[in-house]
């Protein structure tokens, strides 16, 4: 309470603690977009922990149905096997030689940096899907602007293999 008188709110109780995808769903149900009784599943992937809620939606109010977590799995990880998805696109666009010089490129890279320009690439991309179904990344490989599209299925992919990675390595 006296963290709260601190912060300006006197008055303020707090009641119960909220998990963050079960926050969402509220806003989520006041979007119009779904129909009363309809399942929603929410998902947070914060820096590392994969959070989701299963959330039945209600005109006037939603049922909690389920909340769980997995720990070993967050976003940091799906940054990682997203800017993998990410090398492949590239690799891809660029064709099969071009390719095996980028992997001798990021082998032979001492700062990392074309790593952690994929890596900052994908969490923009992960973090522009919450609001569409795909995004263009643009990474610049060797002074050139490579435009990489990325959609929810590799988002799903990348949240998968996090979990088979984690698991395997536990």
């Amino acid at each position: 309470m006296q963290l709260m008188h601190g912060l300006g709110f006197p008055d303020l109780r707090i009641s119960d603690v909220v998990d963050e995808p079960t926050l969402a769903s509220g806003a989520f149900a006041r979007t119009g977009a779904f129909d009363a009784g309809d399942v929603a599943m929410i998902w947070d992937l914060g820096g590392g922990t994969f959070d989701v809620s299963f959330v039945k939606l209600g005109s006037a109010r939603s049922t909690i149905l389920a909340i769980d977590g997995e720990p070993f799995v967050g976003g940091t990880n799906v940054d990682e096997r997203l800017s993998v998805t990410l090398l492949g696109k590239i690799a891809r666009y660029l064709g099969d030689e071009s390719a095996k010089t980028l992997r001798k490129v990021l082998d032979e890279d001492p700062g990392r940096r074309v790593d952690q320009q994929l890596k900052r690439k994908a969490k923009e991309a992960k973090e522009a899907m919450s609001s569409r179904d795909q995004v263009t990344v643009t990474v610049e490989i060797w002074g050139d602007l490579v435009p990489i599209q990325i959609d929810k299925e590799d988002v799903v992919a990348a949240v998968t293999e996090s979990q088979i990675l984690d698991s395997a390595l536990s």
